[in-house]
Formats: C-alpha cells, structure tokens, sequence
C-alpha cells in the first residue's frame, strides 16, 4: 500500500523484512551488496533517560572509531542522546560529544567522498581507512616519536600527519614500515585520535596478522623445558574505571564481587588473551581471573607478558606490581618466583586498558633454576 500510494519512499527494515536498507542496533554491522544501512547507538545502553555510571558511556575515542566504521562501509551513524526529564542533555553526553565536534572540524575531511576500509591491515595502534592508494591511519594509541607498522607490503611514497604536517622520513623492508619524526604527543587534544596519511605507489597489502609476535629465540629464563604452555582460559571482567593513582592502586577482588560481570575468554594461537579485541580503543581497567590447583608445595616462576601495567594478585595477596608499560614480545617481560602450597589458587590480574597498546597479556609459568635439578618432567600448576 505505501510503495503503490508514494512509489520512491524508502522503508527500513524495522518491519522484519529486508526492504530498503538495513538498522542494526547496538552493534554496528556493515551491510553487504551495496544495501544501504545506519546503525542506531546509545551512548549509554538506554534510548531514554536513567543514571549510569560513568564507564557505561561510550568515550569520544569509541564514538570516533563508529565513524570510522560507518564511514568506511558506506554507513550512516545515528547515536541517541537520552535527554534529561526536562529535556536538557547530560553532561556526559555534552562532554563527549564536544571532543567529538571538535574532532571532526581538524579531521572531518578524510570522511568526505568515496572512503573504503583498508582492510586487511592490521595495526594494534588503531585502525584504517583509504581514498584510492592514500591510506588514513586513526591512530587512537599514540605511539611517540616512531611508528612501527609490520607486514606491510606495498611501496610507501609518503607520510604526514594530517591535515597539514609536513611529509616524515621513513624506512621500509620486508618486515615493515618505519615512520618517524612524528610529534611526541598525540596532536589531536580532543579526543586523543590522531591521523596520519599514507600515499602508496604500489597496492599495500599485509600478509599476516601485524599483532605482537613471540620472539623467535627463547630467553635462557624461558627455556622451553622449564616453560609451561600459555595459560589460555580466563575469566575476564567488564571495563572498569581506572583508580586514582594508576594500577598501582588496584585493591584485591572479593569472592564473586558484585558488578564485575565476568564472562569466559580464551587466548589466541599466539598466546595471547586480546584485550584488545574485547574492548576496542576504551580506557580503563579490566580484570583477568582464573582458579589454579597444584599437586604438591613447590615454587614456581610466574611469567606475564602485557602491553599496559598490571597488577597481579595471588589469594588476594599482591605479588606483582608493573605500572609501565612493556613490549610483552621480547625478553622484557614480567616476571615473580612464587611458592604455591598443595591445592587451589586464586589467580587475578588487574590491566590498564589506558596505558597500554591495545595488545593484550599472556601468562604461562616456569621452573626457577633452584628448583630443576632432579626433576625430568615439569609438574605445571592447572586451570581448575
């Protein structure tokens, strides 16, 4: 009856039948086959009005990157504010949507006109969009002076910050791109998302998965005799707020503390549990958890490779405190000789989302040199 009585009027979806273009809402989901789509957000889980609390609002850095996604899959971003009773807009609705603005009147051209996902490359820096061979990297972790992309394939003729920075000196090998002479500090101050243009003679391409990579060389202290494989199985918390003070204020959890909504994760071929992946570019902290049994009294070395600081607690005792931030890929990594008594133990580590690369960790555990001899056979500490 619509289409007979008004032929060119154009019907989303919400009818339950494909029709014109497609809504996702609450999760954005390009359409494919040229279907026109939008999707429909909430900056706090609600189409109206109620109090939450501050982690539950998405940050101006998770708001940019929708637009990347939309922008870059042909879409259309509707993002709902949920006024106040009285019709006024939430202060954190207003805050974020400010550095939002703002961003977009510096970066708002590399939106304009024909943009594609530069898919399949991948960077834990942030993400990707293309124009052609111009490539616009939204680096949404700032990585200093240098930045170091691997895999890449394809003959790079320039780099600048966008929109106006001048063209960066840079190497290319086999192995990757190295740009530098960027600015120490990320230059966008609203929303701490940087743009870097890429303009590409030849088709870039990525032939495998430009995440952290285990170093081919095991160190003496990990030797894989005395190394047990990655401690795969997690429990893993929602994102909270960081605590004033960093990690290192991270308090111990309770038994089945309230609001941390556990849900099961499981690391990654390469040993890695993908905060990242879980989380996007959001700030704050999460919690990893797992319960590990042991036969007999013994002494172990805890291994823990990640990206941002962790705090690491065992039985609710602290016994590993690292605030900065490691390259959880090379020898560097973290690590604590811990004697464990026969029986059950709680294993919980609290990650700074804020700090680190958007990688993720690893744990796995090692035989300390005082405690080898004699034994063939490593007797590992057990998820369960």
């Amino acid at each position: 009856m619509a289409r007979k009585l008004q032929p060119h009027i154009i019907i989303n979806d919400r009818s339950q039948l494909p029709e014109d273009f497609g809504t996702p809402e609450e999760h954005i989901t390009p359409a494919t086959g040229g279907r026109m789509w939008e999707a429909c957000m909430t900056f706090n889980g609600s189409w109206g009005w109620q109090k939450t609390p501050p982690e539950d609002w998405h940050s101006a850095r998770k708001v940019i990157e929708m637009l990347r996604i939309c922008t870059a899959n042909g879409g259309n971003l509707l993002l709902n504010i949920g006024p106040h009773p009285d019709g006024s807009v939430p202060r954190e609705a207003v805050e974020r949507l400010d550095a939002v603005g703002r961003w977009v009147e510096t970066y708002g051209g590399v939106m304009a006109g024909k943009v594609a996902p530069a898919t399949p490359l991948v960077s834990a820096l942030g993400n990707w969009t293309r124009k052609g061979r111009t490539l616009y990297f939204w680096c949404s972790r700032w990585p200093g002076k240098t930045l170091a992309l691997a895999a890449i394939h394809g003959r790079l003729a320039q780099a600048r910050v966008y929109p106006d920075g001048k063209p960066l000196p840079f190497t290319q090998d086999a192995q990757r791109i190295v740009v530098s002479g960027l600015p120490a500090e990320c230059p966008d101050k609203a929303a701490q998302v940087g743009m870097i243009e890429m303009k590409f003679r030849t088709e870039p391409r990525q032939y495998f998965n430009a995440g952290p990579v285990l170093p081919d060389v095991i160190p003496a202290e990990m030797d894989s005799k005395w190394t047990s494989p990655f401690q795969l199985d997690w429990q893993v918390s929602k994102r909270l707020p960081l605590p004033k003070g960093g990690i290192a204020a991270a308090r111990a959890l309770r038994p089945r503390e309230a609001g941390l909504h556990w849900a099961k994760e499981r690391g990654g071929g390469n040993g890695f549990v993908s905060i990242h992946d879980r989380f996007g570019d959001a700030d704050g902290m999460v919690w990893l958890a797992q319960t590990v049994s042991v036969a007999a009294d013994g002494r172990w070395t805890l291994f823990v490779g990640h990206d941002g600081g962790v705090k690491v607690f065992l039985d609710g005792r602290v016994v590993l405190t690292e605030a900065k931030t490691v390259n959880p890929s090379v020898p560097g990594r973290s690590q604590v000789e811990l004697a464990l008594a026969k029986g059950r133990h709680r294993l919980a580590i609290a990650f700074d989302l804020a700090a680190g690369r958007g990688w993720g960790i690893f744990v796995c555990w090692g035989v300390p040199a005082s405690q080898r001899r004699g034994r063939v056979k490593p007797a590992w500490p057990r998820v369960g």
